[in-house]
């Protein structure tokens, strides 16, 4: 029972260190999202137990509105988890210097929440230790914060075009 990772000593020590890594993508989900939004840990009674059943509450604006587990919040809300959690867990793996990946990342935000996550991943970008960042994406308000980006059109058919002009200048496409 004591190495059970559900309750017992195992719990207690995961639960100790999940709370850490929760309270740290809190702030950088703080960053991003515009209301209220809060991954809370997986500790089930009266959160002095060690009793954990793996499954991530997700506070929406206040007390009253929770999701039971983060599997069932919205797109937008997982995609920003998501990145709050690769961001924590990259620093947790000492991987300084690595590059961040961001694939159509804010596509299903609203305009406003897309341009504050742009502002947002600027911001952690030079605070935390990634080396570049390799980003796909279909909206300007995506992409358009990064004013020393280097962009690679590859179809002017279904993207925005930067407004300057100023593309491709680092690659060729035959």
């Amino acid at each position: 029972d004591e190495l059970s990772p559900t309750d017992g000593l195992i719990a207690e020590g995961l639960l100790g260190f999940i709370r850490v890594f929760v309270r740290k993508m809190n702030s950088v989900i703080k960053k991003i999202w515009l209301y209220r939004l809060e991954v809370q840990d997986c500790s089930v009674g009266d959160g002095d137990t060690a009793e954990l059943d793996y499954k991530f509450p997700l506070l929406v604006n206040d007390e009253s509105s929770i999701v039971p587990d983060l599997s069932r919040a919205s797109t937008g809300q997982k995609e920003v988890v998501d990145l709050a959690f690769r961001i924590v867990a990259t620093s947790y793996y000492g991987l300084n210097d690595a590059p961040l990946f961001l694939d159509e990342w804010a596509a299903s935000f609203d305009a406003e929440h897309r341009v504050t996550a742009a502002q947002a991943i600027k911001s952690i970008l030079e605070s935390v230790s990634f080396s570049q960042l390799f980003m796909v994406s279909h909206y300007e308000g995506g992409h358009g914060v990064f004013t020393n980006a280097e962009v690679c059109v590859i179809s002017k058919k279904n993207t925005v075009v930067p407004t300057k002009g100023e593309y491709n200048k680092h690659v060729e496409i035959s």
